[in-house]
């Protein structure tokens, strides 16, 4: 089974540091389902303000490459 070795995503959360720990999170669960020794800190790639579902959210998207299996 091929695995990327990098992932972009997006998530919504009321501040920076909500954001990043929610991708961290996100990551250590990626990384452990794919059997990857870990990742690279992610990369904010863009924070926007979105109308979601009736609301305005702030969202944010990161970047982050997984170490290879096997390093």
């Amino acid at each position: 089974m091929f695995m990327p070795d990098s992932t972009t995503f997006a998530l919504v959360a009321t501040d920076l540091e909500e954001a990043v720990d929610t991708a961290i999170e996100h990551l250590k669960t990626i990384a452990t389902d794919e059997l990857r020794p870990g990742f690279v800190v992610p990369e904010l790639v863009r924070e926007a303000i979105e109308f979601r579902d009736g609301e305005w959210v702030r969202t944010f998207r990161f970047r982050a490459e997984l170490l290879p299996a096997g390093a």
